[in-house]
């Protein structure tokens, strides 16, 4: 096809940005190489916008700004016919995560620590 990413998954925390490359065909390579335009199924998870082109070697680079968990799936569009492979975006909050495995720590301790029976019996 004309339009190819590298990447096909791409897993990112909340915190981080990743760039990625498009492949750009040499037969849809012109002077409107400019105007491919970087797309993404839901803007609530994820935005990307473009980052750099290098014409030289018909590759255009773009960012991928995550914005909240979910998932997504980002693709470029040149004009309305020639559509590029999709790349599927998963977006996770790896702070919330942690937060949340130690609030559930701290509450089995303290379940542990105001139960002694309980907590005796189950270490048999």
């Amino acid at each position: 096809q004309g339009l190819q990413f590298d990447d096909t998954t791409v897993e990112l925390d909340v915190k981080e940005n990743k760039h990625i490359k498009l492949r750009v065909n040499p037969e849809n390579t012109n002077e409107d190489i400019d105007s491919i335009e970087f797309k993404s199924s839901n803007e609530s998870v994820a935005k990307i916008e473009k980052y750099n082109t290098n014409t030289k070697n018909n590759e255009k680079y773009a960012k991928i700004i995550p914005v909240g968990e979910g998932e997504c799936v980002i693709y470029a569009q040149f004009g309305d016919t020639i559509k590029s492979n999709e790349v599927s975006v998963k977006v996770t909050d790896n702070d919330r995560i942690e937060r949340e495995k130690a609030a559930a720590e701290q509450a089995q301790k303290q379940y542990h620590l105001f139960h002694p029976f309980l907590f005796f019996y189950s270490q048999r």
